[in-house]
């Protein structure tokens, strides 16, 4: 059964297509979104749902993307690792995944998605939009 990891935690997606707001939903997690519904196209105009995403290679090494990426257009495969802004809430009871030295080098997971989803959060406080994408 295909697995996705969502902050560490195993996920089961059957064969579902699934983007990373959906599947961290399935695991419990909340990732903010504005412009991202479920029967609406995929737009990822609003920013707030950037999660930290990688995936195993051939060699069964995790690689993780050095950039955030909209979770609402990100479409997630077996092996997926998704972290969020949420990361430091994980359950604890799990091992972390193998996180490969350079994507720690850019700080701990789920640093770089939580400063992105401020940022993006400080620019709309800061103008907001004057109506929503897909709206």
């Amino acid at each position: 059964m295909p697995t996705v990891y969502v902050n560490d935690k195993p996920v089961e997606i059957g064969n579902h297509k699934l983007n990373c707001v959906q599947v961290a939903e399935l695991a419990g997690v909340f990732v903010p979104h504005y412009c991202w519904h479920e029967g609406a196209i995929r737009r990822g105009s609003c920013r707030m749902c950037l999660v930290e995403v990688g995936d195993v290679t051939k060699d069964g090494v995790l690689l993780m993307q050095q950039k955030v990426v909209p979770g609402c257009q990100t479409l997630v495969r077996d092996g997926t690792t998704i972290v969020t802004g949420e990361y430091d809430k994980r359950d604890k009871s799990l091992p972390p995944r193998p996180y490969d030295a350079n994507f720690l080098k850019g700080g701990a997971p789920g640093e770089r998605a939580k400063k992105a989803q401020a940022d993006t959060l400080e620019g709309t406080a800061a103008e907001p939009p004057a109506r929503l994408p897909g709206v």
